[in-house]
């Protein structure tokens, strides 16, 4: 049902494939996929000779999805298209025809079967995002440089192994990912792309970052997770201007003291690593609104971080964590926080103290109760205390007029306060695996006739 609401959506608010169908024969792929009784329902066109006329009005234009195998010459009566989207059909190259489309400044081909880059793509001259993921390609031509207006070059979850020298003349690049291929070396060529504000190299074999990377002062996002790093460069400290950092699943041990003058930071993701300590002065990293450290499985909440007073969301599960210093009330920020799958065995009081917290996610610990301190908790919409040993949830939690969501399953909860009956801000209760009996169920649902409730 997602997909047809998908579709219909994007036919409703002008998905242009209706107009393309116009220029092909009856016997055609792409015309047994049409239905004009569809067409009138969608109020687009009633014939196909009408889609016709409408060729040359059209700026975008999207098939994505009709499992064509090629798109035919007429194509370039589009004259004035911007944006195509051949994405998810099973094309291995384009006509010669687009390369007249002069205004054309986005093309989407994600998930073809392209193995090499089409050569009408090197003749558009405006043409400003391209977007190839997903696709067989296993190394770019040298006359690639050809795309001197490209800002946006999307080449992840392919083949390649390198890039070729000519890459260097793409000096407009300002969006590069090189996501989930087959880089093993860094690519020396990126050092002359200045402009290049985003870079994603994860999910390839990389197993060093080269210290030429203070080359690229304007980047403004990096994502190299999921490489055979071990360790980084000193050098990443002289990204300034870095917002948002990746360096998640990377094997490393320790970051370099440097990483505390990216001043510019709000989101960093250090998950799944063997993270024992954080820097010394790692608390000047004052613009951090969003930490990631799960998976690091140091057994101790860094004292680092209860200095982070501007911090937002903060996760960490799966870090061996039995208990939360005092100073953990300190994070008075915090809206978003997780602590699933550690070793508490009772709910963090500190936990209570935090005034703008909003969603909660302390499942799968080993807690037994949790505290009636818990109504402090003013701002709390959510919370996830699943697979746990609790045995009742506190008659003090109908105070929490924001709390809409509770998840308690997997616990040993037989029944609930009485108090749960004015507990009006309460819409999704849910308490499957629980020890409860078919008259207490009837007693809750009878308590709680507004809330959905799954047993």
């Amino acid at each position: 049902m997602a997909y047809i609401f998908v579709r219909t959506k994007l036919l409703i608010y002008g998905i242009y494939i209706l107009v393309f169908i116009s220029f092909l024969g009856g016997g055609s792929d792409l015309y047994s996929n049409q239905n004009p009784k569809i067409l009138r329902q969608r109020k687009a066109f009633s014939t196909f000779e009408q889609a016709l006329g409408q060729s040359e009005k059209l700026e975008r234009l999207s098939l994505n999805g009709w499992n064509l195998n090629e798109i035919p010459q007429n194509i370039r009566l589009f004259s004035n298209l911007k944006f195509l989207d051949l994405s998810n059909n099973n094309l291995s190259d384009l006509p010669s025809g687009i390369a007249q489309l002069e205004k054309l400044e986005t093309l989407i081909l994600t998930g073809n079967n392209i193995q090499k880059l089409p050569e009408a793509i090197l003749d558009l001259p405006n043409l400003k995002k391209l977007v190839l993921s997903k696709n067989k390609i296993y190394y770019l031509p040298e006359n690639i440089s050809k795309l001197k207006t490209l800002t946006e070059l999307d080449l992840s979850t392919n083949k390649i192994t390198n890039l070729p020298d000519s890459f260097i003349n793409l000096g407009s690049l300002r969006d590069l990912n090189l996501a989930r291929n087959e880089i093993v070396l860094f690519p020396t060529q990126l050092f002359e792309l200045y402009k290049l504000k985003k870079l994603d190299i994860s999910h390839n074999g990389l197993y060093e970052l080269p210290h030429k990377i203070e080359i690229f002062r304007s980047l403004e996002y990096l994502n190299v997770s999921a490489n055979e790093l071990k360790h980084l460069p000193n050098q990443i400290g002289a990204l300034l201007n870095l917002n948002e950092l990746d360096i998640s699943n990377c094997n490393l041990k320790q970051l370099p003291v440097s990483m505390t003058n990216l001043r510019n930071l709000e989101s960093l993701y250090m998950g799944y690593n063997s993270l024992l300590v954080l820097p010394d002065r790692f608390p000047m990293l004052s613009k951090l609104k969003k930490i990631d450290l799960s998976g690091n499985q140091a057994g101790y909440f860094p004292i680092e971080l209860t200095e982070m007073t501007n911090l937002k969301t903060l996760l960490m599960n799966r870090c061996r964590i039995k208990t939360l210093p005092a100073e953990f009330i300190n994070m008075q920020s915090l809206e978003y926080l997780t602590f699933h799958d550690n070793d508490f065995d009772h709910f963090p009081l500190p936990i209570c103290s935090l005034k703008s917290l909003r969603i909660l996610d302390i499942s799968k610990n080993k807690i037994n109760y949790i505290p009636t301190e818990i109504e402090e908790m003013k701002s709390l919409y959510s919370l996830n205390v699943s697979y746990n040993k609790i045995n009742i949830l506190p008659q003090s939690m109908n105070k929490l007029s924001k709390l809409t969501i509770i998840l308690a399953v997997f616990n040993n909860i037989n029944t609930l306060p009485n108090e749960f009956t004015n507990f009006k801000s309460l819409k999704s209760l849910y308490l499957a695996n629980n020890p409860i009996d078919d008259q207490a169920k009837s007693k809750i649902k009878n308590q709680l006739p507004a809330t959905r409730i799954t047993f």
